[in-house]
């Protein structure tokens, strides 16, 4: 089996454009468990551990680039561009020499973007 990071926004500036980002993360995410994929959505699992538990977004980090340099893949959401926190875990899965894959489709064919 596959295990495919899920990457994408996740902060914003209200909070509901946050649950909009966990929501739309997590369908991905499902969408490929029923593909045969194993998912891994950290948006879903550290969703507001900053403002309702005081982790830092450092410590996030850290722990979702320990999980993303497991995985097999990354797939990446719409809306990377403006997100610091993407970028950097395009970059760590770039490093780890983990392919990235900017939609379904790349994943699904197994062909990366150049």
């Amino acid at each position: 089996m596959i295990a495919v990071y899920i990457a994408g926004p996740y902060r914003a500036s209200t909070q509901t454009v946050i649950d909009r980002h966990v929501r739309r993360a997590s369908r991905e995410g499902a969408e490929l468990c029923t593909l045969g994929y194993a998912a891994l959505v950290p948006h879903s699992m550290t969703a507001h551990w900053d403002d309702h538990y005081g982790v830092s977004i450092e410590a996030i980090m850290a722990a979702d680039f320990e999980l993303l340099g497991r995985c097999d893949a990354v797939l990446v959401l719409p809306g990377w561009e403006a997100s610091e926190g993407t970028k950097a875990e395009i970059a760590h899965a770039e490093a780890c020499g983990i392919p990235v894959y900017y939609s379904r489709e790349e994943l699904l064919h197994g062909r990366p973007a150049e």
